[in-house]
């Protein structure tokens, strides 16, 4: 026998008894507060999707779970808390994430993936619309506005995205850029930017190294900065 057919059953758990009178409608689940229960819309518990597909204009084949999220692209996935995955095969998850660039993916708090095949997971990392295919992983990389106290681990001010963001670039660690194409930012407050002639493929790492160009190859690349405050410029 089928469940609707049903005029009376009941359904026990602990104490809780629930007598299904009359069958919710399409889409709802049974609800309960410990004392009674109810048939409601899965929106009303941050469920949005109901079976997990959003056609409703926002996407086809996306799925958008927790609360206030948004999978608008198609293919789109968003969990979590005000999460927005707006474009195709985007990905955005945690608290307040954005990933608009197609295929790419931001994960943890307040991160932004911009660019088509981007990558960012931690806090407050972004790639901007120049960033093809870059990555950021950590805190406040490639982050403009926000000062991060490092006693405390507090972050004050409002973190955007840095102007020029390098395509295919890696910033790893805390507060670092990668400026330019094919650049990598590794350690605490690193800087790979345009130098000499648009060199590309910059190379700082460490602890607030700052790589700005070369005329010719070195170890880790035309204009590189390994250890501790140094400087690699033409």
């Amino acid at each position: 026998s089928h469940l609707n057919s049903l005029n009376a059953s009941c359904i026990s758990s602990g104490s809780l008894a629930v007598n299904l009178i009359a069958p919710g409608s399409t889409g709802q689940v049974l609800w309960t507060t410990g004392g009674s229960a109810a048939w409601v819309a899965t929106s009303s518990l941050g469920i949005t999707g109901g079976s997990g597909l959003v056609n409703n204009g926002t996407g086809q084949c996306a799925i958008a779970l927790g609360c206030a999220s948004t999978a608008a692209g198609n293919c789109a996935f968003a969990s979590g808390y005000h999460n927005t995955a707006s474009a195709t095969s985007s990905s955005a998850s945690g608290y307040c994430n954005t990933a608009s660039g197609c295929y790419s993916s931001a994960f943890g708090y307040k991160n932004t993936a911009s660019a088509l095949n981007s990558s960012v997971f931690g806090q407050s990392n972004f790639t901007s619309s120049g960033g093809l295919g870059s990555v950021a992983i950590g805190l406040l990389n490639n982050s403009t506005g926000g000062t991060l106290t490092n006693a405390t681990g507090v972050i004050t001010g409002t973190p955007a995205a840095c102007t020029t963001i390098g395509y295919s670039t890696t910033a790893v660690g805390i507060c670092n850029v990668a400026c330019s194409a094919l650049s990598t930012a590794v350690g605490y407050g690193n800087i790979a930017s345009v130098g000499y002639a648009g060199v590309l493929g910059n190379v700082a790492l460490g602890y607030k190294n700052t790589a700005s160009g070369g005329q010719g190859p070195v170890a880790y690349g035309p204009g590189s900065a390994v250890g501790i405050c140094n400087s690699a410029s033409c």
